[in-house]
Parts: structure tokens; C-alpha cells; sequence
């Protein structure tokens, strides 16, 4: 059905016009600006890379290398990581050959996001075979192999979880068009999503968390389209579209244990579509494939179809939290751990993205009038309705469960499905709250842009930075983030290779400050220039607003804030790439200086490789001031000396 026999009943649908030339420009550069985001950045630290991915790559490997699921190979070659089943040789499968059966060693996780990195892994292993090079082996030098899962995981991620993740986010906006017409509620919307939670952190990282987000809401976001599309456009639900709801609701799962709940959720959720007999076929085919993949992955490693890793995991204090109850989960939720969860400034959904906060306005007006959901005119309300539920269950069951944190985390990583749904709420609720109300449509776009624009701060930023964040840190931004970023720690690039690692992480940065006040100074057909420049004042206050609890002091039961010197020192020793941080550089030139008397009697440090450059005689007092903001104490104690002894002030 073409634009112009749309029925006018669509028009409730919140349907956009067709876009302008001005609206395509605009759209292009947000997700041009996106890419840079989702694709420059490689932050990686070897030492405590996230067992989450590692466990996951040595499975891809031992898939694409020797056909199997086993990852004692994988453990041999790069080293011992967390997250692993450890089976006994009476749990095991019989031998055909009769071998002796010893210890096995598989990934304790999902097994989705393993399968989805066999293509990219075994594209890695051609372009390695081209260029002459091996897989190492075990006994093989260890820069060798360093640098082998280094550049293997950088394959990994780029093509089995970033680019799925940036399509997602094209996806989603797509998506909210038929619910926020208003593009500065819908673009505020995506950049809160894609760059103000952790799912940026997570989409930068071979894990689930981010694949949950994206499986989820696609499979939430297919029923309900052709819900809508049945009921108002006419369009009649399809044998195809049931097999793609089906396949994404299997997939949910397949990334992520605990989205089996939401699979179920779904599942119901699509029989108000896909209730015909055909379309319970489709369904149940489009379930099946996600169903197998597990229960081939369960039966070869854990002897069960039906049995997961968790009962056998290595590390014995996983192995006796998961003995408890259910694989870990009580039968009740525990409400201070749900308060946690939900509101904690250092790893709480709302605490670490203020935007979030206003997905409660819609919730509490879904609620209000209750009786719309059972009208025609209620089908996006019971979409509304079907999310609320999801993310309730969600936030419930995880509140159940013993080990509700996950270790070093950034933000809340078992809540990885919620940034698109609480996004979409917030989109959905603003726009039925500017709905027809022209004077104070600026206020509702200013709110959202700046709160918006507050969570790029409080996620973005540590996100494009680092994938895991120690338990003892309580404000990761203050505390983490931005000593990073203004003492010139930048994370691998894809410039790197050029030589321009800084390059690639200055566009890293100046393309997130870019897309957080886009939507902000995004002029719309119905605002005047003074409207949008009291749009723009307002937006400045919410973002204020919204950024002060990455920079609140310590609560209660929280680590206090002078915790975190240590762990920020920690990450200074490790970080990569080294060399180019001000520390680096400034010991550098301080150890090649050789001390001159200049023309006019003041002593001046100048660099042996440059003599002609002469440098202030105070260059151990800044070294000793950036080393004191680090963690470095005593090498500040000793440069303070050398600084006093030259006359510095």
C-alpha cells in the first residue's frame, strides 16, 4: 500500500510525512556520526579482559579450528578465564574410540553470540593465511599469542556484535517513527539507547549483554508492527512475519539465559498477532532453529539437552551460588536488591542513565487509563503495556538472583535488554505528552535532549574507554573516566595501525559530543529560532540535572568515592596503548633531559633528542602533580624532591 492510499486512521499510528531533504541530511549525518562511535573504538586490557568474552571467544575458536565445543585448546594456547564449566569424565559423552576421558573445559554461557563469531572468526583466519601467518600454538612465544587474540578479538567484535548492534539502533529508530513523530523526542531517544547505557559498552565487546538488547526489542518490535499494521493499515499478519517473530523470540534465549522469560513474554505476546493455525506454524519453526542450536551445544558439552554449564562451573564460588535454588535464583525477589538495581548511581539502570527516569511518566499514564487497552483505539498502549511487563519481570527475576551484580561490570550488565525498552517508553510517553500542546512541546524536547545528552556523560564515555569496571569504584565517570580522558589515556583505534591512535579517539569523542546535543539544536517545522534557543537553555539545565549522580558522593551501603584512586591506579599500570598518556610522555622527556645554564642564568631541562627545545626546570613538579592524580605517590614524593631541589615553586 503506497504512502498516499494510506487510510486516514493511520494518522493515529503517529505515522511521519514523508522525510524532507533537510530530514535525510540530518539522518545521515546522526548515524554517519554513530558509526564513528560504534566502529573506531577497540578498548581492550588484556589482564582483566572480560571473562564474559573471553570464554566466548575460545569457544568460536575451538568451533571454527577443531569442530568442537570443547575449549581446552583455546585455555592452553592464551590462558586460564573465568566463566568456564569444568566437566568430569563421568559426565561425559562415551568415546567411540575407547580413549581415556579426562577433564573438559567448555563455556559456562549461552552459546549465541559463540556461533554468531564463527564467520567473522573464520574471515580472521583467512586473512591471516594470506598474509602468511599461523594460528600459534601453546608453546609459542607469549607477544605471539598476545597479539594473535588481540587482533582475533578485534574481528569478533566488529563483525558479530558491533555491526548487528549499529543495525539495531537504525532498526529502532525506524521503529519509534510510528510511535514519537517529533524527531528530536525520536533521535534523543536512539542516543540515549545506543550511547547513554551500557549497551554501548557491551555492543564494543564480544558478550550478550548488547545482542540481548537488540534480540529482545526486535522480536517485541515485529509483533507489535504487525499488530499495528493489521489493525489500522489492514494489512493481514503473514506466514513470514510469524516465522521471523518465532526465530527472534528463540534467539532472545539462545543469547542470553536469562531472557527465557522474556521469550515466553514474547511468544504470548505474538499469539494476539499469529493465531491462525499457519501462523502457529510459522511460530514454532521460526523457534526451533535457536532451540536446537542450545540443545546442541547442552547435549555435546553437558551430556543433557536440557542440562546448562552452570552446575558444573570451574570456579568454586559460581559453582555454590548456582547450587542455590534455581541455577541461582530464589523464589521471591529481594526488594533492597531491586531498589539497588534500579536506582544505585554506581551500577542502578536509572542511577547511571537519568533519562531512564522518564519512562515512569508513561508507565504511570498507561496505568491511569487502564480501560484503552481493551479499544481498537488501545493497540500501541497494549504495546506499551507488553514492555512494561517485560522489563518488570526482568528487574523481578534478577532481583532473585544471588549474584545480581555480576562482578566488575559497567552499569547494571544483567539488565542488558532494557535500554530499548525503558528508551522506548520515554519516546512514547513524550510524545503523547507534547501531543497538541504547542507551548510547552519546546519544554518536553528540551527535558528529554538535555537528560539525553546527561546519560552520554554518565555511559557513553566509559563506555568507548573500557568494558569492565572494578566493584570498589562508586562514581566510574568521575572517578574513572574522566581522569582517564584528561590525562591522555586513549583506547586502540582502528587508526592505530596508521599511526593515529589519537586521531581515532578524538573522533571518538568529538563525534559522541556531537550526536548528545544534535537532537537539541535540531530546529523543527513548528519552532521559531527564539523557541529553540529557550529549547536549548532549558535542555542545558536537565543535562546539568541529569549528570550531577556521576558526580553525587557516596551512599550508604555504595564503596566510598576514595576506594576508586586505586583501581584508576591499577588501569594506568595496564592500559593500552602505552606510551601515550601524559605520564609516558612526560617521563620520557625527563629521562632524555640533560640540564643546561640558558643565556640568562635560568636553569632549563632540554631533550637530548631535541637540544634546541628547551624545557622549563619545573617539568618535575607537573610530572609529580599528573603522577599524584594517578595513584602514583611515591614517584610524585621523589619528583616533588628533584622539583624543590631545582628552586621550582
Amino acid at each position: 500500500m503506497s504512502r498516499s492510499t494510506v487510510p486516514a486512521a493511520a494518522e493515529e499510528l503517529g505515522l511521519p510525512p514523508r522525510e524532507s531533504k533537510q530530514d535525510r541530511r540530518f539522518r545521515r549525518l546522526f548515524f554517519a556520526l554513530l558509526a564513528l562511535v560504534y566502529f573506531l573504538p577497540f578498548p581492550f586490557l588484556l589482564p582483566i579482559n572480560n571473562p564474559n568474552e573471553n570464554v566466548r571467544v575460545y569457544m568460536t575458536m575451538a568451533l571454527v579450528e577443531h569442530g568442537t565445543f570443547r575449549i581446552d585448546t583455546s585455555v592452553a594456547r592464551h590462558g586460564w578465564t573465568n566463566d568456564m564449566a569444568k566437566v568430569p569424565p563421568a559426565a561425559q559423552r562415551a568415546t567411540s574410540d575407547g580413549t581415556p576421558k579426562t577433564d573438559a573445559f567448555y563455556s559456562v554461557k549461552s552459546p549465541g553470540v559463540s556461533y554468531l563469531g564463527v564467520p567473522a572468526y573464520a574471515a580472521f583466519l583467512a586473512t591471516e593465511k594470506l598474509r602468511g601467518a599461523a594460528i600459534p600454538s601453546p608453546t609459542a612465544p607469549v607477544a605471539v599469542r598476545e597479539d594473535f587474540l588481540r587482533r582475533a578479538v578485534w574481528w569478533l567484535r566488529i563483525g558479530a556484535v558491533q555491526l548487528p548492534c549499529f543495525l539495531f539502533l537504525l532498526f529502532f529508530e525506524r521503529f519509534l517513527r510510528r510511535f514519537a513523530p517529533d524527531p528530536s523526542l525520536r533521535y534523543s531517544a536512539v542516543v540515549a539507547c545506543g550511547l547513554g547505557t551500557n549497551y554501548l559498552a557491551y555492543a564494543l565487546l564480544f558478550a550478550s549483554h548488547a545482542l540481548f538488547a537488540a534480540t529482545a526489542f526486535t522480536a517485541f518490535a515485529l509483533v507489535t508492527a504487525a499488530r499495528l499494521d493489521r489493525t489500522h493499515l489492514g494489512r493481514l499478519p503473514t506466514f513470514r512475519g510469524a516465522l521471523l517473530a518465532g526465530l527472534f523470540a528463540g534467539l532472545i534465549t539462545l543469547t542470553d539465559y536469562q531472557g527465557f522469560l522474556l521469550s515466553v513474554l514474547v511468544a504470548l505476546y505474538a499469539l494476539c498477532v499469529y493465531w491462525r493455525p499457519k501462523h502457529l506454524v510459522g511460530l514454532a519453526l521460526g523457534g526451533i532453529l535457536p532451540a536446537l542450536l542450545m540443545m546442541l551445544f547442552h547435549a555435546r558439552a553437558f551430556g543433557s539437552p536440557f542440562t546448562p554449564g552452570h552446575k558444573f562451573c570451574e570456579t568454586p564460588e559460581f559453582a555454590q551460588k548456582h547450587a542455590q535454588g534455581f541455577y541461582g535464583f530464589s523464589a521471591t525477589p529481594d526488594w533492597n536488591v531491586f531498589g539497588r538495581l534500579s536506582a544505585s548511581f554506581t551500577y542502578g539502570f536509572f542511577g547511571t542513565s537519568s533519562f531512564m527516569w522518564l519512562a515512569l511518566p508513561a508507565i504511570l499514564f498507561l496505568l491511569v487509563r487502564p480501560r484503552a487497552l481493551l479499544r481498537g483505539r488501545g493497540v500501541r498502549r497494549l504495546a506499551v503495556f507488553v514492555a512494561t511487563l517485560m522489563m518488570a519481570a526482568l528487574f523481578l527475576a534478577l532481583s532473585a538472583a544471588n549474584n545480581w551484580r555480576g562482578g566488575w561490570t559497567v552499569g547494571p550488565r544483567l539488565l542488558g535488554a532494557a535500554p530499548p525498552f525503558f528508551a522506548f517508553l520515554v519516546a512514547w510517553g513524550a510524545a503523547r505528552i507534547a501531543r497538541n500542546r504547542r507551548k510547552s512541546r519546546f519544554l518536553v524536547r528540551a527535558s528529554v535532549g538535555g537528560l539525553a545528552a546527561a546519560a552520554v556523560l554518565q555511559s557513553g564515555l566509559l563506555g568507548v574507554l573500557c568494558n569492565t569496571v572494578p566493584e570498589d569504584v562508586a562514581r566510574p565517570v568521575a572517578d574513572l573516566a574522566i581522569p582517564l580522558v584528561r590525562y591522555g589515556f586513549v583506547p586502540h583505534t582502528l587508526l592505530e595501525p596508521l599511526g593515529l591512535p589519537r586521531v581515532g579517539f578524538a573522533l571518538v569523542l568529538g563525534a559522541l559530543g556531537l550526536l548528545a546535543i544534535l537532537p537539541i539544536f535540531r530546529k523543527n517545522r513548528d519552532e521559531r529560532w527564539p523557541v529553540l534557543v529557550a529549547r536549548i537553555l532549558f535542555a542545558a539545565s536537565f543535562f546539568v540535572l541529569g549528570a550531577a549522580p556521576a558526580f553525587a558522593p557516596s551512599f550508604r551501603g555504595e564503596p566510598a568515592r576514595t576506594d576508586a584512586k586505586g583501581a584508576l591506579h591499577y588501569f594506568v599500570g595496564i592500559w593500552e596503548p602505552k606510551g601515550l598518556d601524559a605520564r609516558a610522555l612526560l617521563l620520557a622527556r625527563h629521562a632524555n633531559a640533560s640540564v643546561r645554564k640558558a643565556g640568562d642564568g635560568a636553569e632549563f631541562a632540554t631533550s637530548a633528542s631535541d637540544p634546541a627545545t628547551p624545557e622549563p626546570r619545573c617539568l618535575p613538579r607537573r610530572l609529580a602533580t599528573v603522577e599524584r592524580a594517578l595513584g602514583f605517590d611515591g614517584d610524585a614524593d621523589r619528583h616533588n624532591t628533584e622539583a624543590d631541589q631545582r628552586g621550582c615553586p
